[in-house]
């Protein structure tokens, strides 16, 4: 039985995680994710874009295939689902304004390409590449190049060529990017320009999709949030480089040294914002980037109940040098590679 907003404040994580999505008291109107949403349309009106892509909540954000539409995921319909969202993911993926702003670009990029049918364009395939032919095994993160934009984190744009016609279109519609002057000298511009050029032949016409089938819509979910969680931190786990587990086991010990010892994932949680600080100084790593590695670890750690095996000064130390290692190999290679010996 659906329960009301002001119901969703009194649940105990318990009773909240026992709820199905179609249970929730989402409301995007009255969202905070809506002001944005009429941001995001007032910029595609000043573009003479006639798309407004209907938006809709769903487990995460996505832009279903071939569909004209942007999910945004349940947490923002709810400060309550916020808090829930940070405990069991450790971070809100478009929690603040900026971010989901953001977001909302990229998904209409995706949007904007489904209602046209812009993948089956010659020259979009020239410019970004053929969808059809890409392999992630032979992704490689390039951290300096150039060919691509800088939008979302992580290099997101170098991701699939789908990914990179929805970057660049986030950036040209951005009207605080100054693509021109930024991109100048780029081989990235010739991307944006494609945008322009595109968006241009469609400008004030009629999508040639319009129908949308709002697929994973919370309103029809009848799963639960509990196993929501679960299905993510299992697929999250198995994203977890091997290694891992073995070199967080040489840098902690699985017994407390003494009747208390320390946990190493309180140790990490404490020490984060320095550990993360002492990283970037010497990295070309983004913070956010660091930050989430470091997550990765701590989540690991707490999960093989492991606890300090060093002093905390010489740990700290230890973790920001294995820290910058795995960063420095991502970035010279595209993965993280574990200690060899």
């Amino acid at each position: 039985m659906k329960v009301s907003p002001m119901d969703l404040n009194e649940l105990s994580d318990d009773a909240l995680l026992a709820l199905r999505f179609c249970d929730l008291p989402l409301d995007l109107q009255h969202s905070e994710i809506q002001p944005l949403i009429h941001t995001l349309y007032e910029e595609l009106k000043t573009r003479n874009i006639v798309i407004r892509p209907p938006c809709y909540f769903a487990d995460e954000w996505f832009s279903p295939e071939g569909e004209p539409i942007i999910a945004v995921p349940f947490y923002l319909g709810h400060p309550r689902l916020k808090r829930l969202e940070q405990k069991w993911m450790h971070e809100v993926e478009g929690g603040s304004a900026d971010w989901a702003l953001k977001l909302l670009r990229h998904e209409t990029g995706h949007a904007i390409m489904h209602a046209y049918c812009l993948e089956r364009r010659s020259k979009t395939k020239t410019v970004f590449g053929k969808a059809q032919t890409y392999n992630p095994d032979a992704y490689t993160y390039r951290l300096y190049s150039k060919s691509y934009v800088r939008h979302l984190d992580d290099g997101y744009a170098q991701s699939h060529p789908d990914e990179d016609f929805a970057e660049s279109f986030a950036v040209w519609l951005d009207p605080h990017s100054d693509w021109k002057t930024r991109y100048r000298n780029w081989p990235a511009l010739k991307k944006l320009s494609y945008i322009d050029e595109v968006i241009q032949s469609i400008a004030g016409k009629t999508p040639l999709r319009t129908q949308a089938h709002f697929p994973y819509a919370c309103a029809k979910s009848k799963k639960r949030l509990k196993t929501h969680y679960q299905q993510k931190h299992k697929l999250y786990q198995e994203d977890l480089p091997d290694f891992w587990d073995r070199d967080l086991q040489r840098l902690f010990v699985s017994k407390p040294d003494g009747p208390v010892g320390t946990r190493a994932y309180q140790f990490l949680q404490q020490h984060q914002k320095s550990i993360v600080q002492s990283v970037c100084a010497w990295s070309p790593m983004p913070k956010y980037t660091a930050e989430k590695l470091l997550r990765d670890l701590l989540q690991r750690a707490r999960a093989l109940n492991l606890y300090l095996r060093r002093p905390e000064t010489e740990t700290q130390l230890e973790i920001v040098a294995y820290l910058s290692v795995l960063i420095s190999n991502m970035a010279l290679t595209g993965r993280y590679k574990g200690h060899s010996r």
